[in-house]
């Protein structure tokens, strides 16, 4: 992945969180945003990086048509058009934490995540290629980032090329599925198989 292309991209993202006026609009529009469907969840169940809950170790949560009883780590996202447009998060004592706000822009996607101050705190933005995920990017508010080159057979996501600010560089994670269902991430080390998720 070329460097200089992700040092554009890094500032470019820290740039528009760091300019009040945009991110007044993203928050104005979350506070008018019109749905179609809304889910609820007990933990996270929708990130926009693709594969973004497994490569921290974690399967997306179970999504429910339906409020659940009790604010407990409770997870409110709104759709419309098939599009996740807000994600509003709630700790474990039922208070609001973060809030994000997906915005479309044609065949890509960015969001914009705001703390419980209407801080931002982090963006990720999507890039597609006829129609699939080619590239995606997440930038934290401190200038953390980290980005992934998708590679497909079959129409399935078979292959990631990682770059990380904490990490090395171009990092090849492989992806696995258990019929059509992901069932693993990981890395080789030494020829070994070192599993990010499943396995």
């Amino acid at each position: 992945m070329n460097e200089s292309i992700l040092e554009f991209e890094v500032k470019r993202m820290l740039e528009r969180m760091e300019d009040e006026n945009f991110t007044s609009r993203m928050l104005s529009n979350f506070e008018s945003l019109s749905f179609d469907e809304e889910f609820w969840s007990r933990g996270p169940a929708y990130v926009l990086l693709p594969y973004g809950l497994e490569l921290t170790g974690y399967p997306p949560a179970k999504k429910f048509s339906k409020r659940l009883k009790g604010d407990k780590n409770l997870h409110h996202y709104k759709v419309s058009g098939g599009n996740v447009v807000s994600a509003v998060s709630l700790n474990e004592k039922g208070r609001v934490v973060d809030v994000e706000v997906f915005f479309q822009e044609s065949e890509n996607c960015f969001s914009i995540r705001f703390d419980n101050d209407h801080l931002p705190v982090s963006s990720t933005e999507l890039y597609t290629l006829e129609g699939k995920v080619d590239f995606a990017i997440r930038v934290d508010i401190d200038g953390d980032y980290w980005a992934y080159k998708y590679f497909y057979e079959g129409g399935k996501v078979v292959k990631m090329l990682a770059n990380a600010s904490n990490s090395p560089p171009n990092i090849e994670i492989y992806v696995e599925y258990e019929i059509e269902k992901l069932s693993g991430l990981y890395f080789l080390k030494d020829a070994r198989k070192v599993y990010l998720y499943g396995g």
